[in-house]
């Protein structure tokens, strides 16, 4: 008995699917670090103000592309990620509070930003909030 042939284009959803299972992933870790105080869409666009910031800094994205996690939260993220959360304070003033008085938060938000850098997903994610 033949098998059916596999169309040559396979499955195109999934992919996407994959991608915005990650990003709600990415949305539920900062609805976890930031609770209800403000809006999904603030929260979204506090985090990519910081790793947009981060992303500008060349030492950072080289950790971030070569290393782990682990690896890179003990370089320059933690540091340069402060800086771009102070500079953000102005507008961010809520967000950036909490992460700046919650180490649990830091520490989980440092986590996210890693993963936005990693994956570049910060456009993504934005598009994923507004649904």
């Amino acid at each position: 008995e033949e098998k059916p042939l596999k169309p040559i284009t396979g499955d195109l959803r999934e992919p996407r699917d994959r991608e915005r299972t990650y990003l709600q992933e990415l949305i539920e870790r900062l609805n976890e670090i930031f609770g209800k105080e403000v809006t999904d869409e603030d929260k979204v666009a506090f985090a990519v103000h910081v790793s947009e910031k981060l992303r500008n800094n060349a030492v950072v994205m080289a950790q971030v592309r070569n290393n782990p996690r682990e690896e890179a939260l003990k370089a320059d993220l933690p540091q340069e990620a402060n800086k771009a959360i102070v500079e953000a304070m102005t507008s961010h003033s809520t967000l950036a509070q909490k992460l700046l008085s919650d180490e649990f938060s830091w520490e989980a938000f440092l986590a996210v930003l890693y993963d936005m850098l990693k994956k570049d997903v910060a456009g993504s994610l934005v598009e994923e909030v507004r649904r």
